[in-house]
């Protein structure tokens, strides 16, 4: 006579992991509904979740930007739109004063540049605040007032300190050094015009050693700007002991 197999809940394996993993089975296959209600509950909480995220303010102004690149209409309407955060309002009313200039419509970038202030502002963020002034500097530059746009690219770099982007420091600091050679070869008194020279030099000096921008297009010009600058006034380096005569130009802290 056969022997009977033991009453427990195991399979006529020998090895105890079958053993266990059928016990699992058996136990799934009982509670099976339960399970289904587990699973429908963890993909509702999922779903509410992820409605809950796009329909953020930030999810809501990101995809209003986003949908509205390049259409000029559109990112009006975003720059213009007090439901849109302030850091999409400016990306907007900026694009939108870049467009002007590239058109060299001065007249809309000055009123582009009205919003693109008030919504740095309004966002209390350095970084934006930075971007505004560098926007004003393109204008000013565009415009003739070269003297103006000098002053308004230094401010942007004391600004810079406060801030942990680092590109628009380092446009604003070459576009400074860039004026200022212009402006000291036009400049008939030999004092300022060897002051804005050495400020441009010690500005151009830095960016051409810079690693963040290493072989980028702007360590590039800044490099051949540097040499062209050394070629016809030899003298700066001679020079190149002393201290430069703005603060702005040192290496941010």
């Amino acid at each position: 006579m056969a022997e009977e197999q033991p009453g427990n809940d195991v399979s006529s394996y020998s090895d105890p992991i079958y053993d266990r993993i059928e016990r699992i089975n058996r136990a799934l296959a009982r509670h099976w509904r339960i399970l289904v209600i587990i699973v429908l509950v963890i993909v509702a909480a999922v779903t509410t979740l992820s409605n809950m995220d796009s329909s953020s303010p930030e999810a809501l102004s990101a995809t209003a930007y986003s949908e509205a690149a390049d259409d000029s209409e559109k990112l009006q309407a975003v720059a213009n739109d007090e439901n849109i955060l302030a850091e999409f309002r400016f990306k907007a009313a900026n694009d939108l004063l870049q467009q002007a200039l590239a058109d060299n419509k001065i007249e809309e970038a000055n009123k582009m540049l009205t919003l693109v202030e008030a919504q740095a502002k309004a966002a209390d963020s350095s970084t934006l605040k930075m971007h505004a002034l560098m926007s004003k500097g393109s204008i000013q530059s565009q415009s003739g007032e070269f003297d103006a746009a000098i002053a308004t690219y230094g401010e942007a770099l004391r600004l810079s300190r406060s801030s942990e982007e680092k590109s628009a420091k380092y446009m604003a600091q070459f576009n400074k050094a860039a004026l200022e050679i212009r402006q000291a070869d036009k400049n008939e008194d030999q004092e300022i015009a060897k002051e804005l020279r050495t400020n441009a030099y010690y500005a151009l000096d830095q960016l051409r050693n810079q690693e963040d921008i290493n072989n980028t297009s702007l360590q590039q010009a800044a490099e051949y700007a540097y040499y062209d600058l050394i070629r016809s006034h030899p003298s700066l380096v001679d020079d190149g002991s002393s201290e430069s005569t703005e603060e702005e130009t040192a290496p941010a802290e």
